[in-house]
């Protein structure tokens, strides 16, 4: 289910402000309204910092752990100003060695030689021009009679030399340009210096990743004293007395108010209402259904405050969706191995348990219908006789999807009519039963069951067309009217599109198989089997990363797209975020004044 939200508007003293923040902070209960605030310097400069640690946080993690000791620095500041330095030194020394690569390959083709030697030449009397042009432009230059030498070929340019005892004006050769004055050998020189310098630097690096938690907490420090600031200067002035407006969950609105009594602050509050105000929106499923929580986060999405709490549904489908995507017993035991054990190695860390749950719970999905299908590594074994050996398999499992299809899509329309009970919602929800009944029919005798269509089909369509064009239509609205057409050639489409749970999984099958069938020769000869494993290992470890991606990309759009069409579910919503205290000994009280 929502929470229900109460809206507040606090009012206190003018002298009670920071006091005030500091008590809303510990109380964590309240989601402070946003408001546009002025330019800060203060404020500007702690979201920069933030911003430039989250950059370093990211760098740092992304680089492979080391097995060294710390950096040995005491706090997280110290490890961020050194980090900073040596990241930005990084990348000063990789433009620098960039440069010098670019410089060291236009001289190469040349060899080792000097503007002083070019000068020493022509106190002599000699004059060398270093000349890069066409095979036309060379021949133009020796028809000219000049002395050329060609040294070397670069694509279609042709690298030579001019020689003359005469000065030849510019415009007459195609001159060499080069972007550098030194030497080759000193080019050299400095690349290795770079090189050696940009070790180094990889190294003092390496050693600080160590103090990577150090760092993540002044991160967290930092980001708290951003939300004390931000709220602080949230604060309405209205001269001696001060306001602050927010949302506050229902079951937490009496805590609110035993500390507004405790400080004599004035409160007024009322439920909060999403058409007059942008409200956040925090969900509370059951506990099992929790499990869902790491998937909406990873996607970023939340219903509005006036939507529907869809974590049970979406949980129960994506896990079916899961495992029919995947399709494999033999991937699904891989998956729960490992999440298994990332669930124990992690059993300490809270923040772990949540995602590595529902890992285990999608990954007995796809060992559940990778055994019903006898689909273990792409070799067909013993199943369901029904989805495993029958002939029709094929059809069974499409015939599965399009029951999902009718399940889930006719879901929604449930949920929406339990949602409204007026004559006209009712209408146009039973409607919709009817045209997805039709539509699944219609489907299973196009695809599965040829043969005569039932003469109810048209009786159900027809039903279906007038109730919901009585429930849905705003005959005032010209657009509604023109949209309501291609809404029912859409719900056709909502449902064949679950054919995509047969695709996929049929493909990922087919792929492991050929992967099979590549390494079976050279499994029979010892010298060969090596290379047999190998192309096991990479075939199936392509085709599991397909077949995540496959979940991400379709297994989430069912969920997201279709069933929340038919729903009505816009994911309009923003996360209920209350200004609470997340570092119990955040020392950075000066940064708050």
């Amino acid at each position: 289910m929502i929470v229900p939200m109460r809206k507040l508007t606090l009012i206190m003293p003018a002298e009670d402000r920071l006091a005030a923040v500091r008590d809303l902070r510990e109380l964590g209960v309240m989601h402070v309204e946003s408001v546009e605030l002025a330019e800060n310097a203060g404020r500007t400069n702690l979201a920069t910092r933030l911003g430039e640690i989250g950059r370093v946080l990211g760098l740092l993690e992304a680089m492979p752990a080391a097995n060294s000791g710390g950096a040995g620095d005491e706090t997280g500041e110290a490890v961020f100003r050194n980090a900073q330095q040596l990241f930005n030194d990084r990348a000063r020394l990789t433009r620098e060695q960039e440069q010098l690569q670019q410089q060291a390959a236009e001289l190469a083709p040349w060899g080792d030689f000097s503007a002083e030697m070019l000068t020493a030449l022509r106190r002599r009397g000699l004059r060398v021009y270093l000349c890069r042009g066409s095979a036309a432009e060379l021949e133009a230059v020796k028809s000219a009679g000049r002395l050329c030498r060609e040294v070397g070929t670069e694509g279609k340019d042709r690298l030579f030399v001019v020689i003359s005892d005469q000065d030849i004006p510019a415009e007459e050769l195609p001159l060499a340009k080069f972007s550098g004055t030194l030497t080759l050998k000193q080019l050299r020189e400095a690349l290795s210096a770079r090189r050696a310098e940009l070790a180094a630097n990889e190294q003092e690096l390496m050693r600080i990743r160590c103090e990577l938690p150090l760092l993540r907490r002044y991160h967290d420090e930092i980001a708290e004293t951003l939300d004390f600031v931000t709220v602080r200067d949230t604060l309405a002035d209205h001269g001696r007395l001060l306001t602050l407006s927010g949302f506050v969950p229902e079951p937490e609105l009496e805590k609110v108010l035993a500390s507004v009594r405790a400080h004599g602050w004035g409160v007024l509050h009322r439920p909060a209402d999403p058409k007059r105000e942008a409200v956040p929106t925090l969900l509370d499923p059951p506990r099992w259904a929790r499990l869902i929580e790491p998937l909406m986060k990873f996607l970023a999405i939340s219903p509005g405050y006036d939507e529907r709490d869809v974590s049970v549904p979406v949980l129960f489908f994506f896990t079916i969706f899961f495992g029919m995507l995947v399709g494999d017993a033999g991937y699904g035991l891989i998956f729960l191995a490992l999440s298994g054990y990332g669930l124990y190695a992690k059993r300490a860390v809270p923040a772990a348990r949540l995602p590595l749950a529902l890992l285990v719970l999608l990954s007995l999905a796809a060992v559940v219908w990778g055994g019903l299908t006898g689909n273990y590594f792409g070799v067909q074994c013993k199943g369901l006789p029904w989805l495993a050996s029958d002939p029709a398999k094929d059809q069974h499992v499409q015939l599965i999807c399009f029951i999902l299809a009718l399940a889930q899509l006719a879901l929604g329309h449930a949920m929406r009519l339990s949602g409204d009970r007026h004559w006209r919602n009712v209408a146009g929800q039973l409607g919709w039963f009817c045209i997805l009944f039709g539509n699944f029919v219609l489907i299973c005798k196009l695809l599965l069951y040829p043969g005569e269509y039932p003469g109810w089909l048209m009786v159900c369509y027809g039903v279906g067309v007038v109730l919901t064009a009585i429930g849905e239509i705003d005959w005032k609205d010209v657009g509604s009217i023109f949209a309501f057409p291609f809404s029912v050639v859409g719900s056709f489409v909502d449902v064949l599109s679950y054919i995509r749970l047969f695709a996929v999984g049929m493909s990922s099958f087919y792929l492991a198989a050929c992967f099979n069938d590549m390494a079976a020769p050279l499994m029979d000869r010892a010298l060969t089997i090596p290379l047999g494993l190998l192309v096991l290992l990479l075939g199936h470890l392509l085709n599991i990363a397909l077949a995540a991606m496959a979940v991400l990309v379709h297994g989430v759009r069912l969920n997201t797209l279709e069933f929340s069409n038919h729903l009505g579910l816009r994911w309009a919503g923003f996360e209920f975020n209350p200004f609470r205290r997340r570092i119990k000994d955040n020392q950075n009280i000066a940064m708050e004044r």
